[in-house]
């Protein structure tokens, strides 16, 4: 179990999880060297259509998957905090309701 919380705890790091994908990214690249699928893709007739269709991908995940996940972690994060925000319309409506009665 206490590698099990320790796991956790790294998983809500933003720089563990930067750095993971990064990571991976880089295992990725060196496994399509490694391969020999780099050259092959560099003298393709086809590299700017490539390009073009991965960072169309690349996008779509970020905006369907990773904008949603950040947002959630950052709402999450702050609502464990003590800082709250004051309401300002409800003492504008308990004031004017104190004047009119």
């Amino acid at each position: 179990m206490a590698i099990r919380d320790a796991l956790n705890r790294a998983r809500q790091s933003p720089v563990i999880l930067f750095g993971a994908a990064a990571a991976t990214v880089v295992a990725l690249f060196a496994l399509l060297v490694w391969l020999g699928l780099v050259r092959a893709l560099l003298h393709s007739p086809w590299l700017w259509e490539i390009v073009i269709a991965v960072t169309a991908l690349v996008a779509i995940v970020i905006i369907v998957w990773g904008i949603p996940w950040w947002r959630e972690r950052s709402f999450v994060h702050r609502l464990g905090s003590d800082f709250r925000v004051a309401n300002s319309q409800g003492r504008a409506n308990r004031s004017i309701r104190s004047r009119g009665s």
